[in-house]
């Protein structure tokens, strides 16, 4: 399996150039509660402070935020910290 830096991913996510257009992407993150979460997603921001990114999911709209350290997968790359 392919693996990706966390940094290197937050770029990938959320480019500094707002123009850019945002695609949807797979991801599997935990939540809090121990629940592992396979999603379609786009990221629409991300705050390095708070180590966090903020997923839409396209078809129902809802927006959530995950913390960083939970991602485990991005479009089949494996994430690490």
């Amino acid at each position: 399996m392919k693996q990706i830096f966390l940094k290197a991913l937050r770029h990938l996510l959320d480019p500094f150039d707002r123009s850019v257009e945002r695609k949807p992407f797979d991801v599997v993150y935990g939540e809090k509660d121990g629940t592992v979460v396979n999603a379609r997603v786009v990221c629409t921001s991300s705050n390095f402070k708070n180590d966090t990114f903020n997923f839409k999911y396209p078809e129902s709209g809802e927006v959530r935020t995950v913390h960083a350290q939970l991602l485990f997968n991005v479009n089949g790359m494996e994430v690490m910290i």
